[in-house]
């Protein structure tokens, strides 16, 4: 009895259900592709150059440099307004729980 139970399945299939896997794999990653192209948000933007010959180039450069300042305001208010949120909804749970 015991010969019985040390036998292993065949890993053998038919070729049409080989087939078919391989076909379904390909679908999926081609979905998977598709919908990571259309969704791409982690693309960073690139780095603005101006010519040397443009007659305006220190005016750009500095309207640059004021919106990135600006930018990076905007984001700290956000993140602090994140935290005062996290906060006061932190600290109603810690009421309701304690009630």
């Amino acid at each position: 009895m015991a010969k019985l139970c040390l036998k292993k399945k065949s890993k053998r299939i038919p070729a049409k259900q080989r087939y078919k896997v391989e076909k379904r794999v390909r679908d999926h990653n081609r979905k998977i592709k598709k919908e990571s192209k259309k969704t791409a948000k982690g693309r960073k933007n690139k780095m603005i150059t101006v010519p040397n010959i443009c007659p305006f180039k220190p005016e750009i450069l500095q309207e640059v440099a004021e919106y990135k300042k600006w930018k990076e305001e905007e984001r700290l208010k956000q993140k602090d307004i994140w935290k005062s949120e996290q906060e006061t909804k932190k600290g109603l749970e810690s009421l309701v729980d304690s009630a």
